[in-house]
């Protein structure tokens, strides 16, 4: 079956699952509006709220992250890219 979903034949409109869909929630619109930290903002973030025993065992990968990656977003870093 093609169409919207529900039975019908027409194609799904353009904003149907976009940005201005009128079937995402308010949380989902404001979530989408929301930037997306890159690496260089979340890895301090992240390395302030764990126990120093984790800093330290891995302190050096997110040094290495943020020095190699620290401008890119985390969607655009495959879990490939992460191997």
């Amino acid at each position: 079956m093609t169409g919207d979903g529900c039975g019908g034949s027409s194609p799904p409109s353009d904003t149907q699952n976009g940005e201005n869909s009128p079937n995402r929630t308010p949380f989902e619109h404001a979530v989408a509006a929301l930037p997306i930290p890159t690496f260089a903002d979340y890895v301090p973030v992240v390395s302030a709220a764990v126990t120093d025993g984790t800093r330290r065992a891995y302190g050096t990968y997110w040094n290495r992250i943020t020095e190699h990656w620290g401008t890119r977003h985390r969607p655009h870093a495959m879990d490939r890219d992460l191997v």
